[in-house]
């Protein structure tokens, strides 16, 4: 897993809980977290705030639900200006 296969993979989906980014490139959460604080250290991702049971609609938990409280973090996608959006999901408050 490198950080440019994580950016291409959230720059498709917009957004992701770091559960199912765990999943998909098959790596622990802490190796996760230091590519995503790369990104964020660089103004490409954002975390958002969620809550255990977020039901955001990312679609990356079974049942809609953020089931291990570690995992149920959820990161965003940044464009940078001048660049357009791929995709735009809303998150339900």
């Amino acid at each position: 897993m490198s950080p440019s296969e994580v950016k291409r993979y959230l720059q498709t989906r917009g957004i992701a809980p770091l559960s199912d980014l765990v999943n998909r490139f098959g790596c622990d959460a802490e190796a996760m977290r230091g590519v995503l604080e790369f990104w964020e250290r660089k103004g490409r991702v954002k975390r958002l705030e969620t809550r255990v049971g977020c039901a955001s609609g990312c679609s990356g938990c079974p049942g809609g639900t953020c089931s291990t409280p570690a995992l149920s973090a959820v990161y965003q996608w940044v464009e940078s200006a001048g660049e357009h959006p791929r995709r735009v999901i809303s998150i339900a408050s």
